[in-house]
C-alpha cells in the first residue's frame, strides 16, 4: 500500500500497489481524482527524496507531496521549447523542458506562437497531448496575435 500525506503532514490517499506501475501514473491519478496540478508540478518524496517519474513502485511506502511553482524560465528556455514542439521527434526534449518545470504556454519573444499551437500545426501529436497533460490552456491566443 502505498500512503501519499502533504507536506503539512495531511494525508492525501491510500492506494493499493497493484494499481500503479510507476511514480508517473501516480502522479496522474493525483491530478485526476485529487485535483492535484498536473505531474509536471508535482514531486513526490520518499525519506526526504524525489523520485523520478520512472521509479517503480513496487513496495509498500510513505511519500508526501510537493507542489511547485513554475520555474522562471529564459528566453533561450522559451525558443527551445518552441524549437522542440515543431520538430518531429523531440518528445524528450519538451518533457525535460516541463519538467522544470515550465509553463507549457511559455511563448518565446521572437515568434510569439505558443508550443501547442505550433505542435499541433506540425502535426505533433504526441508533443500536443504531452503540452496538454502538463496544463497548455486551449483557449490562450498568440503573442503575435494580440498586437498593440
Amino acid at each position: 500500500m502505498l500512503h501519499i500525506s502533504q507536506l503539512s503532514g495531511e494525508e492525501l490517499t491510500s492506494l493499493p500497489l497493484a494499481e500503479l506501475s510507476d511514480v508517473k501514473a501516480l502522479k496522474q491519478r493525483l491530478h485526476r481524482q485529487h485535483g492535484m496540478p498536473p505531474r509536471f508540478r508535482q514531486r513526490l518524496l520518499h525519506e526526504g527524496n524525489a523520485l523520478d517519474d520512472a521509479v517503480k513502485l513496487d513496495s509498500a511506502m510513505d511519500l508526501q507531496v510537493l507542489i511547485v511553482a513554475f520555474s522562471e524560465v529564459s528566453e533561450q528556455q522559451r525558443r527551445e521549447l518552441y524549437y522542440c514542439a515543431a520538430s518531429d521527434g523531440r518528445l524528450a526534449e519538451v518533457e525535460a523542458l516541463l519538467q522544470l518545470p515550465m509553463d507549457p504556454d511559455a511563448a518565446d519573444d521572437v515568434h510569439g506562437i505558443l508550443p501547442l499551437r505550433i505542435a499541433s500545426q506540425n502535426g505533433h501529436v504526441d508533443v500536443v497531448e504531452l503540452l496538454l497533460e502538463a496544463g497548455a490552456r486551449v483557449d490562450v491566443r498568440d503573442l503575435q496575435c494580440l498586437g498593440p
